[in-house]
């Protein structure tokens, strides 16, 4: 619990089992996923993009392993501040969930849309995650993350 409560303060829990990457958690290796919500005493009024939640994807305990809770927040907390800027951009309502497979000194990710999303928009939303600073790390540590972007 403790990297819940550093990724998203005030976090309530849920577990659910894989599916579609958007509309349902992958599982984790014990067929479980992890999923920590947003706070939602949070003050989101008048920002259209905003985190709806990180999924860890692997047991807690593996993750704290390999990374510190700091350091799997502050990746998070970039890769949020990196996400907004850019959709941002897009004029319709979506979501975009991102899935995070990061190994020593890099991060690769897979990324999924629903709604209606620009074409410049999901090239530039990928270019901007594969281009940050990659999590420290000693092994593989993977999650997702969930953009929701509300219409103008």
């Amino acid at each position: 619990m403790l990297v819940a409560s550093t990724l998203l303060s005030s976090a309530a829990v849920a577990s659910s089992a894989g599916g579609d990457m958007l509309d349902q958690e992958s599982p984790s290796a014990s067929g479980q996923s992890q999923t920590y919500f947003q706070d939602r005493s949070r003050d989101a009024r008048g920002q259209r993009v905003t985190m709806a939640g990180v999924t860890l994807l692997m047991p807690e305990a593996e993750i704290q392993k390999r990374t510190t809770v700091q350091d799997l927040a502050a990746f998070v907390k970039t890769a949020e501040a990196s996400a907004s800027r850019v959709l941002e951009l897009n004029p319709s309502a979506m979501s975009a969930r991102v899935q995070f497979e990061c190994r020593v000194a890099r991060c690769g990710i897979k990324l999924a849309t629903k709604g209606d999303v620009e074409k410049t928009v999901r090239q530039a939303l990928q270019d901007a995650l594969v281009k940050l600073p990659p999590l420290k790390t000693s092994g593989e540590v993977h999650f997702q993350v969930e953009f929701r972007v509300a219409a103008r």
